[in-house]
């Protein structure tokens, strides 16, 4: 645990890094006050920072990852058997009230598919040759 101050062979930390360390410590002291604590508590701090950075790393790269959807033929299957929208519009409120909960279907298909979208008719009721029943 902390220990007072004035021990001898004892690490001196500003109060920023003792706020962060209250796993270790327990409740921050006021601003302005010197805390020192032990050597085995430096490392349990320093360990758990370098956890923390880690963690931080790989959220980063999940959130910098390109979004990986269903080709559009699988998406459009998807959204045909769903059966929930008639029109673009239906489709857009239901992604604007924050409904859709596959994220392997993009929010904007017309734009995610480009040249391979056939239409908002194709994509949420087929075409009537017989791919809506898939």
């Amino acid at each position: 645990g902390c220990k007072m101050p004035n021990k001898k062979g004892l690490w001196f930390l500003p109060w920023f890094v003792v706020a962060a360390s209250a796993f270790v410590c327990g409740p921050s002291p006021p601003r302005g006050s010197a805390v020192f604590i032990t050597e085995a508590d430096m490392a349990v701090l320093e360990r758990r920072m370098k956890e923390v950075r880690h963690e931080m790393a790989a959220s980063r790269a999940i959130r910098k990852r390109k979004a990986v959807f269903l080709p559009y033929d699988t998406a459009s299957q998807w959204a045909r058997k769903m059966a929930q929208w008639d029109t673009e519009e239906d489709w857009r409120n239901f992604i604007a009230a924050g409904e859709k909960r596959n994220p392997y279907i993009p929010n904007d298909p017309e734009r995610y598919y480009g040249e391979q979208f056939k239409g908002w008719h194709h994509f949420l009721k087929g075409d009537g040759d017989g791919d809506d029943d898939t």
